[in-house]
């Protein structure tokens, strides 16, 4: 097993600073490369702002900070990689700017290098197809803020070698993290399961719920922040084009109708000042009745017929959307147990750690009525995202997954 003491970090922006400072604060080594000056300058910048922010709050000491900061180097001449034993990439999330990316730095690099992407959501599969050895490449999903969040998960490529996915794992337990072996499938586990989850809130939206009542509705349930407070939060637009980049059928179009729309008239979320929600000066959100108006004229325009909707209706449908495709992800296997699962929400997408995880609650609760509740849903909603997983019939026989 290689032990990994220098990294390249390709990407000096939020996610890619975030994970020079993850690593750096574990003791290893970090070369930070960006396409500019102007790019890399700020990307140390904010990388010196959170290491004051985090001596200010007592996190670190002053003599920690400057242990820290010295292990990030900016890299300017591309001979440095040959000290390198994993490049990271945290660019934009574009397969072709990534295959380009890990095919140019193959030939500054040693043969052994550890190749890793962080995608959200790309085929890593087809990304591997860049390298000359592919079983030196997998995915390690950080989520953001990195250096704070304690989730990685880490993507097991079809022709990721056992130990290129063992030293990355080792890597992960000296940083301190949390992390979770994924298969490959659009978003991995937990991406794929929010899609599921963002599914059922908009259609929600449709059937005639509010934005606010389905986010007091989850956040009441215990989830850290409603469905559309998050995405104001990340950016509407981030999704948008993700989509773009999906087949069609690929998604449900009319659950996305509203936040496609938001977006096209510039309502983006906080960045922008609107979303969802307004935002004022102290990024405090508030209703606005035109966002109300659209989702009307939207599910007008669709045919949609509106009617009350409870908070046990929201809870439902949002919930055991994220447990049935999960049950599907453990056919397929995606993730290796439902307690992986459990651990992939609880520690990246704020589920209530009360309630274990979104099997655990479905066990808690009793997985044959969950199961009865998907049947009902297929019913209601239409089985073409209802269609229940051979994982949850097993579970909801026996019992417990």
């Amino acid at each position: 097993m290689t032990e990994i003491r220098t990294v390249a970090v390709v990407g000096a922006g939020t996610m890619g600073s975030g994970i020079a400072l993850a690593f750096a604060g574990a003791g290893v080594n970090v070369l930070l490369l960006e396409n500019s000056e102007d790019a890399l300058q700020r990307g140390l910048s904010s990388i010196a702002a959170s290491v004051d922010k985090a001596v200010g709050r007592g996190i670190f000491t002053p003599a920690k900070a400057e242990t820290i900061l010295a292990a990030i180097q900016p890299m300017r001449d591309k001979s440095e990689l040959q000290s390198v034993d994993m490049l990271i990439e945290a660019v934009f999330e574009d397969m072709q700017v990534k295959q380009k990316l890990f095919a140019g730095y193959q030939q500054h690099c040693r043969d052994n290098v550890i190749w890793a992407t962080n995608t959200s959501y790309l085929d890593i599969n087809e990304i591997a197809t860049a390298v000359e050895r592919p079983e030196n490449l997998l995915g390690v999903h950080f989520f953001s803020p990195a250096n704070i969040m304690p989730l990685v998960e880490v993507v097991d490529a079809d022709k990721t070698s056992t130990e290129t996915l063992s030293t990355v794992m080792n890597l992960l337990k000296k940083m301190r993290k949390i992390s979770v072996i994924s298969g490959v499938c659009h978003g991995f586990i937990g991406n794929r399961m929010y899609q599921a989850y963002q599914r059922e809130a908009g259609l929600l939206l449709m059937n005639g719920a509010t934005p606010r009542q389905i986010d007091k509705a989850l956040t009441d349930f215990g989830m850290a922040m409603g469905p559309f407070a998050v995405v104001d939060m990340s950016g509407i637009d981030i999704g948008y084009m993700m989509r773009q980049s999906l087949a069609e059928g690929a998604y449900e179009k009319h659950a996305f109708l509203v936040h496609d729309r938001l977006v096209e008239t510039g309502r983006k979320g906080r960045k922008t000042g609107a979303g969802f929600y307004n935002y004022d000066d102290g990024g405090h959100l508030q209703d606005d009745p035109a966002v109300l108006e659209l989702i009307e004229q939207i599910a007008a325009e669709q045919g949609a017929e509106r009617r009350e909707i409870s908070d046990a209706e929201i809870i439902d449908r949002c919930i055991l959307a994220l447990m049935n495709e999960a049950g599907h992800i453990l056919d397929e296997g995606i993730a290796r147990s439902a307690a992986d699962v459990d651990v992939v929400f609880v520690n990246g997408y704020g589920f209530p750690r009360a309630k274990g995880g979104p099997m655990f609650y479905a066990q808690s609760r009793g997985l044959s009525a969950c199961a009865k509740k998907v049947a009902e849903f297929a019913s209601t909603q239409g089985p073409r995202w209802w269609r229940p997983s051979q994982a949850l019939a097993a579970a909801a026989e026996a019992g417990r997954w």
